[in-house]
């Protein structure tokens, strides 16, 4: 519990200091975008750091990508036999 408690103190740290810019850069430019995207990829790591303090175990993407090629790599293999 003592790391998710470090982890949100962090990110109201970061939501303090990088927040407050991307919404000065929002009302003077009136870009949505980047508030979105910024918002979508600290909200998606903010889970993946919980889970990692929870002892989740979270899978390679590295295996799934070697899980869609294998039977393309198979193939070829076979061919070059």
């Amino acid at each position: 519990m003592k790391i998710i408690t470090i982890v949100f103190i962090i990110i109201i740290a970061v939501i303090a200091i990088d927040g407050r810019q991307l919404l000065k850069l929002k009302a003077q430019k009136g870009s949505k975008k980047e508030l979105w995207v910024f918002l979508i990829l600290f909200l998606f790591s903010i889970g993946i750091v919980i889970a990692e303090g929870l002892d989740v175990k979270i899978p390679n993407p590295a295996d799934w990508i070697a899980f869609i090629l294998k039977p393309f790599s198979n193939f070829l293999f076979n061919l070059l036999k």
